[in-house]
């Protein structure tokens, strides 16, 4: 299919460009390695990477940090003008108000995604391919980071039920390809460092794009060893001891950052940084009869993720099939989801009002006679399934 425009008729939208091929196999014969191989320009380059990991760990911190606060910020003005409408009692009018805000922020990034199409959905099935030697041509362009970054902020603080973690693992390695494209375009500006220049190639180019896709895991999930990990066991085929060591920097760089930016703190302590505290001095054991009912949970969570697997792969086809290819359709999707988000959002809490946790508390207190609470830390020492049945 060709680059079909949108605009302004809404028909056919373009694609992300054509398709194309990566080699990630540098040329080997002794011309290139008499031109390129030398010990100071292999230091240099290796002192240039490592800075670079550097950049892109730090980056990306400042960048998740900035979506996370706009989100807050937006969020908050947004609910707190619903929930004044619903503490006078005008729920009709904290519907309509809820829904307005709500697409005003969703079709603007609607408007992004067919702007741009290669910024749609979450970007790690583009980023994958990429490090595997497939790439369409606007896949690491700087329209697409541009428009991933505002869409993330206008689709996260609408209140759909969508988060930035996915879209994070595209910024990060759009942030990796624009910092490499950019040294290259500064050092042949000012014909500098002209073994710097050469790092343009698919090689090097798949390399900062798998440690910016690592730093996007380390700073959306707090978890620095996963982005490794995820990089090099999920994303990418073609990998070294080099690139592990500088995915983990950037990874390591990521966290910490993030942890200083998000806890304002000069004492690093993983409970700031946690949704829950933790409590190693409490512990709870398990027993062997405990071990059958382990793994019918097990067996139960694996069946639950066939399914939900079964239903994304259809409701994916379909879309593809029957929404993608039109922007009317697209934006049509866009609207419906959204009131029905709106209705849940609105409707359901108030005819269900919140149980609070105290009351979970008790309840826990009284069905468990062992159960202990001293101050904010909880520990359950509970009693074995057999004793519970045998009681009833």
């Amino acid at each position: 299919m060709g680059n079909v425009e949108s605009w302004p008729v809404l028909g056919k939208i373009r694609n992300a460009g054509p398709i194309e091929s990566k080699e990630y196999h540098l040329p080997n014969n002794p011309k290139f390695n008499a031109r390129t191989v030398t010990q100071r320009k292999a230091r240099k380059k290796a002192f240039v990477r490592w800075m670079m990991c550097f950049l892109i760990g730090s980056l990306i911190s400042l960048i998740y940090r900035g979506v996370s606060y706009v989100n807050e910020v937006v969020g908050d003005a947004h609910y707190e003008v619903i929930e004044d409408l619903i503490e006078d009692g005008n729920l009709a009018g904290a519907f309509f108000a809820n829904t307005a805000i709500m697409l005003t922020l969703v079709l603007t990034a609607v408007s992004l995604v067919l702007w741009e199409p290669a910024s749609g959905g979450s970007g790690i099935p583009e980023v994958i391919g990429f490090l595997n030697g497939v790439s369409a041509e606007r896949l690491m362009d700087l329209t697409t980071f541009i428009a991933k970054m505002l869409g993330v902020m206008c689709a996260v603080s609408s209140g759909l039920f969508v988060g930035p973690e996915g879209p994070t693992i595209h910024i990060g390695a759009l942030l990796g390809a624009f910092l490499l494209r950019s040294l290259v375009v500064v050092c042949k500006r000012f014909n500098i460092f002209r073994s710097l220049q050469r790092l343009k190639n698919d090689k090097d180019e798949r390399d900062f794009v798998a440690n910016g896709a690592a730093g996007g895991i380390a700073a959306a999930f707090h978890a620095p060893i996963g982005g490794v990990i995820f990089s090099l066991e999920e994303a990418i085929s073609f990998f070294n001891a080099k690139l592990i060591a500088r995915s983990y920097l950037t990874c390591a760089v990521a966290y910490y950052v993030l942890f200083f930016l998000e806890t304002h703190s000069h004492e690093f302590d993983t409970n700031l940084f946690t949704e829950f505290q933790l409590d190693l001095s409490c512990r709870i054991s398990y027993y062997a009869e405990d071990l059958f009912w382990f793994a019918i949970l097990g067996a139960l969570g694996g069946f639950l993720g066939g399914v939900f697997n079964y239903l994304v792969c259809t409701i994916t086809k379909l879309r593809i099939k029957y929404i993608n290819p039109l922007g009317w359709r697209r934006i049509l999707e866009a609207v419906v989801i959204t009131i029905l988000t709106s209705m849940f959002v609105v409707f359901v809490p108030y005819n269900y009002p919140c149980t609070s946790a105290s009351s979970l508390v008790k309840h826990v207190a009284d069905n468990f006679p062992t159960f202990n609470q001293t101050g904010d830390e909880i520990c359950v020492n509970r009693k074995t399934s057999h004793e519970l049945f045998t009681e009833q």
